[in-house]
């Protein structure tokens, strides 16, 4: 399936995969038996899958800047 949008970092918790094919928007996800399932969803849909992973992904970011990472010592 074409890719168009950018890459994008996912967070270890979202199940699913968006792709964009000749005007047609799909979300790849796995099901209960690891099994890819490919869903055929309208444009709207598409755009709120969109709008949840950009929010993930800010999420991630201000966690990886503006949080302390190092292990707690003496």
């Amino acid at each position: 399936m074409d890719e168009k949008r950018p890459s994008r970092r996912k967070d270890k918790d979202n199940p699913y995969t968006m792709n964009e094919k000749d005007g047609r928007f799909y979300i790849m996800f796995n099901n209960i038996d690891n099994e890819t399932v490919t869903v055929e969803v309208s444009e709207d849909v598409y755009a709120l899958f969109n709008t949840f992973e950009l929010e993930d992904l800010v999420l991630m970011n201000e966690f990886d800047r503006h949080s302390e990472h190092s292990e707690l010592g003496e």
